[in-house]
Parts: structure tokens; C-alpha cells; sequence
């Protein structure tokens, strides 16, 4: 206890209780355990008072001399408190003041002042910086009463004991443009004021929000610096990104998780690119334990000697890999004196890998080309046998002048165009014949192309046709090898020219074809190449002069040619005019864009396959004009396309009429109006008692609407029931077939009760719906059509073998005649029972859909499909129907 010394001073905290001795101790001591928890000797003396923080980790001491100092006991950590130059009474060796009072701020535990009773002197404690922890002062604050004591720091305000004893407070003037809520801090001129101060007291935030209020760059710039120096990354990168910085952002992002303080520190400092900041970041990241960071770093900035220097000391495996780097420098920058001293050098390291070795004499050979050692250098090359130092030392020999080398050794390095170029410049062309086979014939570039053309220039210099015709068409020069194949080439290979013609599209070689051919008199060919010439005038005055066949031939390649421009389509279609070929001329009109023309040409030619056209071309424009063209076409009943005289002609000219309409409302899209038409189209067929035909017409344009991605689209009522019925009517035959006499006189019922919709077969299907009701148990039904039959305007149309059975129930009809029950099943949508045949629910007033097989409802257990049409119906019914078909 002598040793230690006398207790001068007590702290405490809830926690920590702290006190200094005359000798320099101060120890903290845990409240709760009454155990040391922290111990410091201060060396230059005794220490007069202690002031620990909220928690007790951080004590600001004053030794015996006035000397202020921070102990932070969780890193054992001790740092000067700077004196501010106003504060001059607190200096070491001048006059004591024992009245020194320190505060912690309670809100921010990095902030405090130290009073001296004439001034309070803020400091900020920054734990992690670039530069290791810190202690700065931030600024100092005049007392306006001198001897006030401070009472407590609030958040930058401060409150104090004046001499009267009364209590004052103010905000500190290092804090009071950050906390002012005056609006010349807020958004006037002070905004610049209050950025600093936020950055000195290291309140990020409040900076940041100054700084996107006031836009301006070089506040970025210093926010930026700021977190990087404290080591806030993710702030850091905020703040790039918002100026757009992205390679500072992927540098920053990278960091983020580096948990070591000094590499991170050592990082940071490399991405500030400062001459100073790389001996910091050496150090930190050697304190770190990586030095092989700092040698990387070294080697990255081409620093050779401090490289060479770390490689010495942490890993001298690396030295000779850094000589090879600084030997390659040295290269690119032209010392190659140097550069060979230091490839020899790295030569003669120990425990080198194989590939570091090739490395060093690639290098050594190099700088021996360079020197114009050539033979050096060839020694060295080929004792490595590598393409890619061939290739290089081959440049080099190129460069100085030895093309003979230089070729050679662009062989050996696979670099067979330069090779030909060397021998193509000599004239060595047997030389250069072998090299020419070995580059690849799909090779686009635009130097093997010019390669091919010289040495097929040769070729056809000293006479060597077939051998320049193979090289112009290697070298896709199309033009040239036709003209070598027609002209000189003895005999002539047409068949060869004419084929790379037609492959190669070539207008220039297809004029070279048409030009011989004419020569010859050939007409046909020397139409088709002035078409892939794009002569097509001279083209059809060549095919007008010749005749018919020769302009067929013409409109043929033009009509089959998919590169045919819309001005030889004009022509086309004006020769289509001419003859009368309307259907043709509509093509060719289409093809070049003229549409109007086009219709009008397809209408000329009243051909269902010639209207259908039209009608796919105005679908295709949904152009208002042309479709009124069309429609007005179709609605013409007078028009000589569509009226033929005899009468007989008359509905099956209205039904095609039909037919049309809707082909042109499906084109349209509109399918509302096309379902209209399809059940206008129907009901014309059943009003002359062409059932089947209906029936066929409304389903196939049903399965039309239905299909080819128009399934959302929804038949019209009146369609749906009128498909119904004629399906009903097609069903009849085949329940006879099957006998089922009742499932007959059902579906003939459902018929007979919409029997105007049949007006041409009234008395038969009344006929048949008696005798089907009385032999499927439907006497009741069968009395009431029977009697209907009776009418004079009826009776005399039923047919012999019938007529006295109907008059026979009509006229003795049995008085407890009654319809068998009908069977019932659930509708599909509200599962609401009801009759099986009946086909509109009278709960949820839906229209069920029907059985394509049976005539009923569709239940929903038995839901299915037919795969032919897709069309409802209920699987057991289906399956049975199609065995007894089959059967």
C-alpha cells in the first residue's frame, strides 16, 4: 500500500466505482463482485481527479500537473487530451488549477468538456478511426460568469452552478447549429455551418440530411471522406451511391465483411489512393498478421523495391515471381535492358514451379529479339516449344526486319495467316499454298479474305484459272469465281457458276451469269439472274420481248423469290391485270402493300378461294375502308358476281352469301356478329328443310368461335338452343337405331314444340313424334300432337301407313292416358334437381349445356368432352352411343 500510494480521488457509477492514488494508480473496482476490473499506471505522476462515464469504461484523469488524459479501460487503451490554445492554465509545468471539472454528455458517449472554470472545452473520443482511436477537440465554449462550475451535458447543453448559486444552462456553441431548429440552420445560409459542425461532433446523420437538402458535391465529398476515416462502411456506401460512384460501391461492398479493424482500416486507406495512405495501410496490414495484403498491394501498385522488401521478410517464395512482374514493367515501358537483367535474375532462384521457370526464359528470349540477339533468342524459343511465346518472339522478328524468322515462327505458333502474308509479300506462293489449306474456310475476317483475294490474283496472273476460282470462292468474291468459271475457265463449268449464284445471292455474280447468258441466247436463265440482280426492268423487257413463256417464267421466280421488292410485285401484278388472272394480280397486289387494289382484285374473281382471300386480307388490316368494300360486296343481291339469273340458283347464292359474312366476321374478330350470322346461315338451310346441312353449318362455325384461342368467347342464346335442336333432330335417328323408344319420343317432344323452326317437315315430324311418344310410353303426348294433326290444313299431308293410327288416337283417346315419368337429374351450376331433357334450370334460370350424346343435361359427375369437338355431354352416355355407332 506505501508502493501504490494514498487514495486522492473517488468516482463511482452504479456499476464501477474508480479512484487514483499519489503514485499514479487508478484502478477500477466492480460495485456489484468488489473485484478489480481495471488497472493503469500513470508514469508521470500522481493523478489528482478521475471522471468516469455513465458506465465506467472510459475515465478522463488529471494527474498532479494538470495534465488531462482518457484511459479506456475495454481496450487498455490511454490517449492525450489535446490542450485547446485558450485553455493555456491547464498546460504542463504552468499554473494549477485544481478546480478542473470534467462532464460526460449523457446522450452521446463519445462528447465531452472539460471546465476550467473560464471556459468549457468540447472533445469528441472517436474509438476507431483509419488512424487508430482519437481524441480531438471539437471547439471551446466562453462562460459568461467566470468560477461557474458545470452541474451536467445534456446532448450539447450544458448546466451549470453560477457563483450566486443559481442554475443556468446554454447550448454549446459546438452544438447549437446541429441542434438548432432556426431555419437559417435549417435551410438558410447556415446550412454549410451546420454540415461542418455535424461532422466534427461525427454525427453522420444529421450531416446527411443537411446534405441532401443542400445538393451540393463537395458536401458529399467530405460526408463520403468522413464515414470512410470513422469506418462506416454501410454509410459510406449509402452516400456513393447517391453519387453515383458504382466502382466505389462494389470496393466498399467488399469490405463489408472484414471483421479486423486494421485490415479494414488498411483497405480503406488503399481506396483513398494517396502516396501517404499506402505506408498506413503497409503497416496496418502487416499489424493485422497479412502481409502478404500489403505485399499484393505493393505489387498492384508496382512499388518494386517495397515489394522485393516485404517478399524478403514474410515470404521470400514470392521473390522471384516479383521479379518476373518488375522484369515485365521494365518490358512494356522499354527498358529492356533491365528486363533481362531481371528475367536472368529470377532464373536463378531455388524451388521454382516449372511454369514460373518457362516465364523467365519467354522473357529472356524476348529481350534477346529486342536486343537483336537472334539467335539467342531462337535458341530459347525453341527449347520451350510454346505457340504463345512463338507468336510473340515472331512479332518482334516481324517488327525488326526477319521475315524469313518471323514466318517460321508464325508457322510453328498456329498463325498461319500471317505466315501466308509474309510468303504472299516474298511471291513464295508454294510456300504460302500449303499454310492457305490449313485456315479454317469459314473464317470471316476481313484479312483472311484479303489474304485469299491475293493470292487468287496470283493464281489467275500466271494462268492458273480452276486454282483462282476455288480461291474466290473461299474467299466469298462471288463475282470473280462465276466470271473465271464462264470466261476463262476452257471448257466452261456453268452448272458450278451458276450453282454459287443461286446459293450466294450475290447481285454482282448474278449480273456477271445474266450477261453470259444472254450472250448465249439463254432467255430463261438470263431472266432469273437479272431478277437476282435486281435489274427486273431489264428483266421483263427481256421476258416481253421473248414471249409468254419466257414472262411465266418471269412470274414465277418473282411470286417463289421471298427477297422480291414491292416494285417488281407492281409489275407483276400489272401483268396479272392484263391477262385477266384476277386471283394472281390480288397476290401480287397484296404482296407490294397496295391492299385496296388487292381486294378489289380478289372480288373480280367471284371463286371461293379468291373471296376467302379478300376476307383473310381485310381480317388481317382491320382497315375500315376495305372492309366496307367487302360487306358491300356480299350485300350486293343484284351484283353480277352474285345474281345468276335462274331462280332455282337463288337460295344456295344466298346461303354462299352467308357463308362469307361469316368467314368475314371471324377475320374481323367480331365474333358476337359472326354467331349472329352462323345462326342466320342455319336457319336459311332449315327453312328448306336441309337439316343435316344446318346442323353442320352451326356446328362447324360453333367449333370455329370455340377454338384457336377463342374459348372465352360465348355462343348467343338463340344460337346455343338453335344448335340444340337441330342436334336433337340428328339424334333421333340414332336412339331408333338403338331402340330406345323413350330417350326418341323425348328428344322428338323437345322438336315438335318448336315445330316452326321446321316448316318444311311439320306433318312428318308430328307423325313421327305421335307414333315415338305412344311407343315410348308418352300417351298423353301423343294424344296432344295427334289432335293437332287434325287440322284440315295437316291432315290431308300425313302419310298413308299412319293416317288411321293418328286419327285413331286423336279421336278415341284414352281418358287415363298419361307420360311416363320423366327421369330427373342436377343442374351442374346450383346441383337444383330437375327434368333430365329439360335444359334451362328453373332455380338459377342457367341454360345447361347439353349431352352431344344423349340429348340431356350435362351433370356434373359425369362431365366430360368429346375429343373430336370438345362439345359437353356425359361420359357414360357418350361411350354408350359411340359402341352401338360402331356396333
Amino acid at each position: 500500500e506505501q508502493r501504490q500510494g494514498y487514495v486522492t480521488c473517488v468516482a463511482a457509477t452504479p456499476q464501477i466505482a474508480v479512484y487514483g492514488t499519489a503514485t499514479g494508480y487508478v484502478r477500477l473496482v466492480s460495485a456489484l463482485d468488489r473485484v478489480m476490473v481495471g488497472e493503469l499506471l500513470h508514469p508521470d505522476g500522481g493523478i489528482a481527479n478521475v471522471f468516469p462515464n455513465a458506465h465506467g469504461t472510459r475515465v478522463v484523469c488529471v494527474d498532479d500537473e494538470n495534465v488531462v488524459f482518457l484511459y479506456d479501460a475495454r481496450d487498455e487503451r490511454v490517449l492525450d487530451v489535446p490542450q485547446h490554445e485558450n485553455n493555456s492554465s491547464t498546460s504542463r509545468g504552468g499554473e494549477t488549477n485544481q478546480n478542473q471539472v470534467v462532464l460526460w454528455d449523457a446522450f452521446d458517449p463519445d462528447v465531452f468538456l472539460v471546465a476550467n472554470g473560464v471556459t468549457f472545452s468540447v472533445y469528441l473520443y472517436t474509438p476507431i478511426t483509419i488512424d487508430g482511436a482519437s481524441v480531438q477537440c471539437v471547439g471551446t465554449h466562453d462562460i459568461s460568469q467566470t468560477g461557474s462550475k458545470p452541474v451536467s451535458l445534456i446532448n450539447g447543453v450544458v448546466y451549470w452552478q453560477a457563483p450566486s448559486g443559481s442554475i443556468d444552462f446554454a447550448t454549446l456553441v459546438t452544438h447549437d447549429p446541429v441542434n438548432s431548429k432556426d431555419d437559417f440552420f435549417v435551410n438558410g445560409a447556415g446550412v454549410t455551418e451546420r454540415f461542418h459542425c455535424a461532422l466534427k461532433l461525427g454525427k453522420l446523420q444529421p450531416a446527411w440530411e443537411v446534405a441532401v437538402r443542400a445538393r451540393e458535391p463537395e458536401m458529399w465529398e467530405q460526408l463520403a471522406h468522413a464515414a470512410m476515416s470513422s469506418l462506416e462502411i454501410e454509410f459510406a456506401i449509402r452516400v456513393y451511391r447517391i453519387v453515383g460512384d458504382a466502382s466505389m460501391v462494389l470496393s466498399l461492398e467488399r469490405l463489408r465483411n472484414v471483421e479486423d479493424v486494421h485490415e479494414l482500416a488498411a483497405n480503406v486507406l488503399m481506396l483513398f489512393e494517396k502516396p501517404e495512405c499506402y505506408d498506413m495501410a503497409e503497416r496496418l496490414f502487416i499489424k493485422s498478421n497479412k502481409p502478404n495484403e500489403a505485399l499484393q498491394m505493393r505489387v498492384d501498385l508496382k512499388h518494386w523495391d517495397a515489394a522485393a522488401a516485404l517478399a524478403r521478410k514474410y515470404d521470400a517464395k514470392k521473390l522471384d515471381e516479383i521479379k518476373r512482374e518488375h522484369a515485365s514493367a521494365c518490358e512494356t515501358r522499354g527498358d529492356v535492358e533491365m528486363a533481362l537483367t531481371l528475367f536472368e535474375e529470377s532464373l536463378t532462384a531455388a524451388d521454382q514451379s516449372r511454369g514460373g521457370i518457362n516465364n523467365a526464359k519467354a522473357g529472356v528470349a524476348r529481350c534477346s529479339f529486342r536486343l537483336g540477339d537472334v539467335e539467342t533468342g531462337l535458341r530459347i524459343v525453341g527449347q520451350l516449344n510454346d505457340k504463345n511465346t512463338y507468336g510473340e518472339c515472331a512479332f518482334l522478328c516481324e517488327q525488326f526486319g526477319d521475315a524469313n524468322d518471323a514466318a517460321a515462327l508464325f508457322e510453328k505458333a498456329g498463325l498461319f495467316e500471317n505466315a501466308v502474308s509474309i510468303y504472299l509479300d516474298a511471291k513464295q506462293y508454294d510456300l504460302a499454298k500449303p499454310l492457305l489449306a490449313r485456315i479454317p474456310t469459314g473464317s470471316g475476317s476481313s484479312s483472311c479474305r484479303a489474304l485469299r483475294v491475293s493470292y487468287a490474283n496470283a493464281m489467275e496472273f500466271s494462268g492458273n484459272f480452276e486454282e483462282a476460282a476455288n480461291e474466290y470462292e473461299l474467299a466469298r468474291v462471288w463475282e470473280h469465281a462465276v466470271r473465271i468459271r464462264l470466261t476463262l475457265l476452257k471448257p466452261c463449268d456453268t452448272e458450278k457458276a451458276f450453282a454459287i449464284c443461286r446459293q450466294s445471292r450475290s447481285q454482282e455474280a448474278a449480273s456477271v451469269a445474266a450477261g453470259y447468258c444472254r450472250q448465249v441466247g439463254d432467255v430463261d436463265r438470263a431472266v432469273e439472274f437479272l431478277l437476282l440482280a435486281r435489274k427486273s426492268d431489264d428483266a421483263f423487257a427481256l421476258a416481253g420481248e421473248s414471249g409468254p413463256s419466257a414472262m411465266d417464267k418471269l412470274c414465277r421466280l418473282v411470286s417463289n423469290d421471298a427477297t422480291a421488292t414491292a416494285r417488281e410485285y407492281r409489275k407483276l401484278a400489272t401483268y396479272f391485270e392484263t391477262s385477266l388472272s384476277w386471283r394472281k394480280a390480288g397476290d401480287a397486289h397484296a404482296q407490294c402493300g397496295n391492299n385496296e387494289h388487292a381486294v378489289q382484285c380478289y372480288l373480280k374473281e367471284t371463286s371461293d378461294d379468291s373471296v376467302g382471300a379478300a376476307i383473310a386480307l381485310v381480317g388481317s388490316l382491320r382497315d375500315d375502308g376495305l372492309t366496307s368494300v367487302v360487306v358491300e360486296f356480299l350485300s350486293s343481291a343484284t351484283g353480277a358476281s352474285l345474281s345468276v339469273g335462274d331462280p332455282s340458283n337463288k337460295n344456295n347464292t344466298s346461303s354462299q352469301h352467308t357463308a362469307w359474312l361469316f368467314k368475314l366476321y371471324v377475320a374481323l374478330g367480331d365474333y358476337d356478329a359472326a354467331s349472329t350470322t352462323s345462326a342466320l346461315l342455319a336457319r336459311q338451310e332449315q327453312e328448306m328443310g336441309n337439316y343435316k346441312v344446318a346442323h353442320a353449318a352451326l356446328f362447324e362455325s360453333s367449333r370455329e368461335l370455340l377454338r384457336d384461342g377463342k374459348t372465352e368467347t360465348r355462343l348467343a342464346i338463340g344460337v346455343q338452343k338453335q344448335l340444340n335442336l337441330l342436334h336433337s333432330y340428328v339424334l333421333v335417328k340414332s336412339f331408333v337405331r338403338q331402340q330406345d323408344h323413350e330417350g326418341c319420343a323425348r328428344l322428338l317432344h323437345r322438336i315438335a314444340k318448336n315445330i316452326t323452326k321446321f316448316p318444311a317437315h311439320v306433318v312428318p315430324i308430328l307423325t313421327s313424334t305421335v307414333v315415338e311418344c305412344t311407343r315410348g310410353g308418352m300417351k298423353r303426348t301423343a294424344v296432344h300432337f295427334a289432335q293437332k294433326l287434325m287440322a284440315p290444313t295437316l291432315r290431308a299431308e300425313i302419310g298413308d301407313a299412319y293416317k288411321r293410327k293418328v286419327e285413331t288416337i286423336a279421336r278415341k283417346p284414352d281418358p287415363n292416358a298419361e307420360d311416363t315419368t320423366e327421369p330427373v337429374s342436377a343442374c351442374p351450376f346450383c346441383d337444383t334437381t330437375g327434368g333430365a331433357y329439360d335444359l334451362t334450370c328453373n332455380t338459377c334460370q342457367a341454360d345447361v349445356p347439353m349431352c352431344v350424346a344423349s340429348g340431356r343435361r350435362v351433370v356434373a359427375e359425369e362431365w366430360a368432352n368429346c375429343p373430336s369437338c370438345a362439345f359437353p355431354c356425359n361420359k357414360a352416355a357418350f361411350v354408350k352411343t359411340v359402341d352401338a355407332e360402331e356396333g
